[in-house]
């Protein structure tokens, strides 16, 4: 028995399918089933262990009442399931469609595709930042256009699905990309696109609010069915780990360097902030301390300073400066042309006011470095464990008044 919501929903599917349908394009009627999907999609609990059982639940509520309406429309709609929804609800609706056409019902012209494009190429887009990847991959509807599938990766946020396109002008699309002086493009396997586009959705999971376009969870049931009968083979390549070791010569190195000399900061200054930058690229950037961009600069500032770094006021005031000459000193160990350095160092004086403001705000101190504050604040040696303890006995023995006004929730 299918709810009145659920009756609802189906008829407002079909209706919609119907006017879809009547175009004779089978990638529309994907796309709109998706986009569907991609509602529920966005509702789930990333917390749920069963990650999928939202979108599951409402592609089998679909097609189960899909399987009792013998109609053309209904048939579009049991096809784009077995094509968009994942693996269950796919299956059970490949079963009730092969049924319901045995049973003599014809879907509308040009809908026997549904679910029928091949693969026809893939690609990798890299950037000399090296912190967002493009991957695109064409497919072919039987007696239809080429179309292709981008997903743009941004590895600034642990290689996240940042945004998922569909275009019909695959060949437009890849020239672009090839006549761009700073992109490379070279042709992949189907195998490498879809473990790449698979890890990424596997990040995108990962976020309450998915720092990504609004249109990724109604293009991720679609994307992933298409890659479905991909075998799950592609590994990357190990990224190269950056030791405790190689990280302070690397900052040694910085500070011996031109740029830090031409920069006219002190050498604490200097090494702190280097310090910083290259925990920061290391743990939580895209792995490599050497490929700083535009993005990181901006994440580095306005997130990861305030929230975890307790800076003294003349660290936060030569900061600007001595990131610009970090960021040159990097740019030109990594060997990035002249006109991407400058790029970079202009987006550090973009952000150099609003990381100021940001250092001195308490809403954007996460608990350690609050905690961290509260200890200077008020004397404690926090180079000295036993004293640490001794304030954090204390601390929690006051009146939670008091707790909340020197860690403020934000």
């Amino acid at each position: 028995m299918v709810s009145i919501e659920g009756e609802r929903l189906f008829r407002s599917a079909i209706a919609a399918l119907a006017q879809v349908a009547g175009k004779g394009d089978p990638l529309l009627v994907e796309l709109m089933v998706s986009d569907l999907l991609g509602t529920a999609l966005a509702a789930t609990d990333p917390c749920d262990p069963d990650e999928d059982r939202v979108v599951e639940e409402l592609a089998g509520l679909l097609a189960r009442r899909a399987a009792r309406e013998r109609t053309p429309e209904a048939l579009v709609l049991l096809r784009a399931l077995a094509a968009a929804g994942p693996r269950k609800a796919a299956a059970g609706a490949r079963e009730a469609a092969r049924v319901l056409a045995a049973s003599g019902v014809v879907p509308p012209p040009g809908m026997d595709g549904i679910g029928g494009a091949a693969f026809e190429g893939a690609w990798r887009v890299t950037h000399p930042f090296g912190d967002q990847d493009a991957v695109l991959v064409a497919f072919r509807h039987p007696g239809r256009p080429p179309h292709l599938v981008s997903v743009l990766v941004d590895r600034n946020l642990g290689g996240i699905a940042k945004d998922i396109g569909v275009t019909d002008r695959p060949a437009e699309v890849l020239e672009a990309w090839r006549r761009h002086p700073e992109f490379a493009v070279e042709p992949i396997d189907v195998a490498e696109a879809a473990g790449r586009i698979r890890a990424a959705v596997g990040v995108w999971r990962l976020y309450h609010e998915p720092p990504a376009g609004d249109d990724v969870p109604a293009r991720i049931p679609f994307v992933l069915g298409r890659l479905r009968g991909v075998p799950d083979t592609w590994r990357p390549q190990p990224e190269r780990g950056w030791s405790e070791e190689e990280r302070e010569e690397l900052v040694e190195a910085f500070l011996a360097s031109p740029e830090a000399r031409r920069s006219r900061q002190a050498p604490d200054v200097l090494q702190e902030v280097a310090e910083a930058g290259v925990d920061y690229l290391c743990d939580e950037g895209a792995g490599d301390p050497l490929r700083w961009n535009p993005v990181a600069v901006e994440l580095f500032l306005l997130d990861w300073c305030p929230r975890k770094l307790a800076a003294r006021d003349e660290v936060v005031e030569g900061f600007p400066a001595a990131l610009r000459a970090l960021v040159r000193f990097t740019g030109r160990r990594a060997g990035l042309a002249a006109h991407l350095i400058a790029e970079t160092t202009r987006a550090v004086d973009r952000f150099r006011w609003e990381f100021a403001e940001a250092m001195r705000d308490p809403r954007r101190f996460g608990p350690a470095k609050a905690m961290i504050l509260a200890m200077l604040a008020e004397g404690v040696d926090v180079g000295d464990p036993e004293a640490v303890q001794r304030w954090v006995d204390d601390f929690n023995a006051r009146p939670f008044e008091e707790r909340a006004r020197l860690l403020p929730v934000p």
